[in-house]
């Protein structure tokens, strides 16, 4: 009923970490994209980390990466669930295999 068995759940469990880790990277595109505007207008001061200054551009790019990671684990974790193809062989010349092989009709006179 409701309650799943460790494996029916350890699938459902990875895509969960999947999703929560695609929200942080997500979270964190906006926070340098909120950053970075907020230096780009003179709201807050370029930051200095270890005696270099961390421009916009630096920022934009922290936000793309960030976000390039949040796309891959959002992908991951809201992929629509693999299905096995069915394994039937087609022949070259158009005739079904022996069992999908239609039974021949009763000819009638």
């Amino acid at each position: 009923m409701g309650v799943k068995t460790i494996s029916e759940g350890e699938n459902g469990v990875k895509r969960d970490i999947f999703k929560f880790f695609s929200g942080v990277a997500a979270a964190a595109s906006f926070g340098h994209v909120a950053y970075a505007v907020a230096t780009a207008r003179g709201t807050i001061s370029v930051p200095v980390w270890r005696g270099r200054e961390w421009g916009v551009g630096k920022m934009l790019m922290e936000a793309l990466v960030y976000g390039a990671i949040g796309a891959g684990l959002g992908y991951l974790g809201w992929r629509p669930e693999s299905r096995p193809f069915p394994q039937t062989e087609p022949s070259m010349n158009g005739s079904h295999s022996a069992a999908e092989r239609p039974e021949a009709a009763p000819v009638r006179p």
